[in-house]
């Protein structure tokens, strides 16, 4: 949401995206021509960029640091070309980041309460269908959770339905699903000034 060509996990989705010497490499799903960019792509880009030292923590784009083919710079600003019909703006890279920001915020409001420090987590799972292009290594670059080592960060895939289904299939599973409901409690976070001063804190790009 917000992001120019932003667009939905189907077919002529950019999922992915790499540096590869003097150019931009990047996975288009379904093959042929791309059409705009996933939200993991945009992560995927983010990253590379960060890494490149090509972005600064304000999300603004470094025309010194990449080749010129990559970056465009006209009256609409500058951005990462990608194909000749999709590219990444700036305003779609700080988008990102009041994404990220907020869940950031979130766990780390969460780790807060449960009284956990990021380094005593065995393991980050990342769900949803969003999540199955990710690469641990962009997820901590662009800071979207807290600083863990990567080799604890493992994705779900579609959870939720994966879940619906187990449930639907196996009485063991239906009641374990209840128990860990009756286990659950609601973290609120909208109005929580602890979770306003997170989010501001963690907008900008920042090394970890």
């Amino acid at each position: 949401g917000g992001i120019r060509q932003g667009m939905r996990a189907m077919q002529g989705a950019i999922s992915r995206a790499k540096f590869n010497r003097q150019k931009i490499e990047i996975d288009v799903l379904g093959g042929g021509e791309a059409f705009g960019i996933t939200g993991s792509g945009l992560i995927s880009l983010a990253g590379e960029l960060l890494r490149a030292n090509a972005l600064d923590r304000f999300g603004m784009i470094q025309t010194d640091r990449l080749f010129s083919k990559i970056i465009v710079e006209d009256d609409q600003g500058r951005r990462s070309q990608l194909t000749s019909s999709v590219s990444v703006t700036e305003n779609d890279i700080q988008q990102l980041m009041l994404a990220k920001a907020a869940v950031r915020a979130g766990s780390e409001l969460l780790l807060s309460k449960s009284g956990i420090r990021p380094q005593e987590l065995t393991g980050v799972i990342l769900s949803g269908t969003f999540a199955n292009s990710l690469s641990a290594e962009d997820v901590l670059s662009i800071g979207l959770i807290p600083p863990v080592t990567s080799d604890i960060i493992s994705m779900a895939g579609n959870a939720a339905a994966e879940g619906a289904c187990l449930m639907a299939c196996s009485k063991m599973s239906f009641n374990e699903a209840v128990a860990l409901a009756k286990n659950t409690h609601h973290l609120r976070l909208s109005g929580d000034s602890e979770f306003n001063r997170i989010f501001q804190e963690n907008v900008s790009f920042k090394s970890e």
